[in-house]
Protein backbone atom coordinates (compact mmCIF):
# COMPACT_ATOMS: atom_id res chain seq x y z
CA UNK A 1 0.00 0.00 0.00
CA UNK A 2 1.66 3.11 -1.02
CA UNK A 3 1.31 5.66 1.46
CA UNK A 4 1.98 9.46 0.28
CA UNK A 5 5.20 10.62 2.20
CA UNK A 6 6.46 7.72 3.57
CA UNK A 7 9.78 6.75 1.37
CA UNK A 8 10.48 10.63 2.06
CA UNK A 9 10.28 10.57 5.88
CA UNK A 10 12.11 7.11 6.11
CA UNK A 11 15.83 8.09 5.70
CA UNK A 12 15.23 10.18 8.67
CA UNK A 13 13.42 8.32 11.04
CA UNK A 14 14.82 8.50 14.45
CA UNK A 15 13.85 6.86 17.89
CA UNK A 16 12.36 10.09 18.26
CA UNK A 17 10.02 10.65 15.58
CA UNK A 18 9.43 6.65 14.58
CA UNK A 19 6.09 8.04 16.57
CA UNK A 20 5.01 10.45 13.48
CA UNK A 21 5.82 7.46 11.21
CA UNK A 22 3.59 5.33 12.86
CA UNK A 23 0.67 7.73 13.35
CA UNK A 24 1.46 8.33 9.43
CA UNK A 25 0.88 4.68 8.33
CA UNK A 26 -2.09 3.96 10.83
CA UNK A 27 -3.96 6.87 9.49
CA UNK A 28 -4.00 4.68 6.04
CA UNK A 29 -4.42 1.25 7.49
CA UNK A 30 -7.77 2.20 8.58
CA UNK A 31 -9.70 -1.91 8.43
CA UNK A 32 -9.38 -2.84 11.92
CA UNK A 33 -10.79 -6.49 10.75
CA UNK A 34 -8.08 -9.72 12.32
CA UNK A 35 -8.75 -11.57 8.79
CA UNK A 36 -7.35 -8.56 6.24
CA UNK A 37 -4.66 -7.23 9.20
CA UNK A 38 -3.09 -10.58 9.42
CA UNK A 39 -3.58 -11.26 5.92
CA UNK A 40 -1.07 -7.48 5.15
CA UNK A 41 1.19 -8.25 8.32
CA UNK A 42 2.48 -11.67 6.49
CA UNK A 43 2.59 -10.04 2.94
CA UNK A 44 4.28 -6.89 4.48
CA UNK A 45 6.79 -9.87 6.42
CA UNK A 46 7.30 -11.93 3.22
CA UNK A 47 8.56 -8.73 1.48
CA UNK A 48 11.02 -8.25 3.62
CA UNK A 49 12.07 -11.57 3.83
CA UNK A 50 12.40 -11.70 0.15
CA UNK A 51 14.31 -8.27 0.49
CA UNK A 52 16.80 -9.58 2.84
CA UNK A 53 17.50 -13.37 1.89
CA UNK A 54 20.42 -12.49 0.66
CA UNK A 55 21.85 -10.13 3.46
CA UNK A 56 24.62 -10.97 5.99
CA UNK A 57 23.13 -10.52 9.55
CA UNK A 58 25.09 -7.99 10.33
CA UNK A 59 24.54 -6.02 7.34
CA UNK A 60 22.53 -2.56 8.01
CA UNK A 61 19.07 -1.78 5.43
CA UNK A 62 18.89 0.76 3.88
CA UNK A 63 16.51 2.97 5.15
CA UNK A 64 18.31 2.98 8.82
CA UNK A 65 22.09 3.30 7.61
CA UNK A 66 23.26 6.65 7.60
CA UNK A 67 26.65 8.42 8.05
CA UNK A 68 26.46 8.35 11.57
CA UNK A 69 28.90 6.48 14.35
CA UNK A 70 27.10 3.52 16.03
CA UNK A 71 26.07 5.59 19.50
CA UNK A 72 27.34 3.87 22.90
CA UNK A 73 24.39 4.77 24.92
CA UNK A 74 21.88 1.98 24.79
CA UNK A 75 18.48 2.64 23.54
CA UNK A 76 15.61 0.67 25.26
CA UNK A 77 12.26 0.88 23.51
CA UNK A 78 9.13 -0.60 25.07
CA UNK A 79 5.78 -1.93 23.11
CA UNK A 80 2.94 -2.60 25.56
CA UNK A 81 -0.47 -3.89 23.90
CA UNK A 82 -3.80 -5.14 25.56
CA UNK A 83 -3.71 -8.07 22.68
CA UNK A 84 0.00 -9.35 23.19
CA UNK A 85 3.04 -9.91 25.96
CA UNK A 86 5.26 -6.74 26.47
CA UNK A 87 8.21 -6.44 24.59
CA UNK A 88 11.68 -4.28 25.66
CA UNK A 89 14.02 -4.05 22.89
CA UNK A 90 17.86 -2.86 23.94
CA UNK A 91 19.78 -1.49 21.36
CA UNK A 92 23.43 -1.29 21.92
CA UNK A 93 25.51 0.65 19.60
CA UNK A 94 23.45 0.01 16.94
CA UNK A 95 21.99 -3.51 17.22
Amino acid sequence: MPIPGLVAQLPTVTVDTIADVNDMVLRHLTDRSPQPLMARLRADVDKILAITADRRPDERLSWFDNDEPARERPITVEFRSAYSADITLVLHRGW
